[in-house]
């Protein structure tokens, strides 16, 4: 009976002791990122984790390429013709994220930037969205027939995103596409060029 008892014990202890530790798998994919940018840039990332004025602020690792879709239809630009990919830009950006009850915000910029992507997570609702801004140049159109904006809010096609929690820390990763949009050429400011942007990226962030 003494025997039975224990056997039954250890039946009902056993997947205690077999169940796998949770493991915050984005945490290794972030820290990897870090690797792949240089010197100057891991500085950054370092002093955004170190600096405690940063209130939970981290820094996002972020891959990002312009398409110019309307290439054939322009000229007077310098931008290089015949190439095959364009060009991935990374930099470093900052991470704010907060959680209050069932909802969690991301807002991914970089300082002195003109642009910020925005993530809203609540309860089954997920959207996220891309804004371009400048203080008074007034150069973005959604469509050709628009008058000229200084800012524009656009909807995105998400291709991933994904989270998890490491104590207090909450790590990400997402990438998306914008809509198609409007921007003056640089070069040549008598033409629009018509360009959609994609964005790679990990972010991180501590809740407060």
């Amino acid at each position: 009976m003494r025997l039975l008892a224990v056997i039954i014990i250890m039946t009902i202890s056993f997947p205690a002791y077999c169940q796998k530790k949770y493991v915050c798998t984005i945490k290794q994919q972030y820290n990897e990122a870090i690797k792949t940018f240089n010197e100057d840039e891991k500085l950054i990332i370092h002093h955004f984790e170190e600096d405690e004025f940063m209130n939970g602020n981290k820094a996002a690792l972020i891959e990002e390429y312009t398409d110019t879709l309307n290439k054939k239809e322009i000229l007077n630009t310098k931008l290089v013709e015949g190439s095959k990919l364009p060009k991935i830009n990374k930099y470093v950006g900052i991470t704010h994220g907060q959680m209050d009850n069932d909802t969690m915000i991301v807002n991914i910029g970089y300082i002195m930037g003109n642009e910020e992507i925005e993530h809203v997570i609540s309860n089954d609702n997920f959207a996220t969205t891309f804004t371009e801004f400048y203080k008074d140049d007034k150069i973005l159109k959604r469509d050709s027939s628009d008058e000229p904006t200084n800012k524009l809010t656009l909807t995105v096609d998400v291709q991933a995103f994904h989270y998890c929690k490491d104590g207090k820390t909450v790590y990400g990763y997402s990438k998306f596409t914008t809509e198609p949009y409007l921007r003056l050429d640089e070069f040549n400011s008598k033409q629009y060029l018509q360009i959609q942007r994609t964005y790679e990226y990990y972010f991180k962030f501590e809740r407060q």
